[in-house]
Parts: structure tokens; sequence; C-alpha cells
């Protein structure tokens, strides 16, 4: 009885689960081959304008933090020689 059970699950997750797995890890790789010659370019051009204009502004955050902690910095040294 358990053997036939046993032998049931195997053959229902042969032939129901593994194909369902394996289509949803397919899906993305389908929807980019559904996708025309037009799209496929407008997606990647979209996709370097934004790290282009990304790039500048990310840096320029960075910079702005430095920034802002050598003020801090500069903050805590003048308020040493003050209580000095």
């Amino acid at each position: 009885m358990f053997q036939q059970r046993k032998a049931l699950f195997f053959i229902f997750c042969l032939f129901v689960v593994v194909p369902l797995a394996s289509c949803s890890s397919n899906s993305s790789e389908k929807k980019q081959a559904d996708k025309g010659a037009i799209d496929q370019f407008t997606d990647e051009t979209a996709g370097e304008i934004v790290n282009h204009i990304q790039t500048p502004i990310n840096a320029a955050k960075e910079v702005s933090g430095i920034a802002n902690q050598r003020n801090a910095e500069i903050e805590g040294m003048r308020d040493e020689i003050d209580n000095e």
C-alpha cells in the first residue's frame, strides 16, 4: 500500500510538478523572445540612458556625503577648540 502511494506520488511529480517548474523558469526568456527587435532595442537604449543619467547623480550624492562628513568633523574640532 505504501509502495503504491509512493509510486503514484513519484508519477505525479514527474508529470505535473516538473513541467510546471520548468515552464515558470523560462517565462522571462520567453517574454524577451516574444518582443520585436524594435522593442528590444528600445529597452536596451532606455537602460543605457538611465545609467548615463544616474551615474553623475550618484557621484554627486557621494561627494555631497563626503563634504557633509568633513564639515561635521570641522565643526567638532571647532567645538573642541572653543571648549578649551
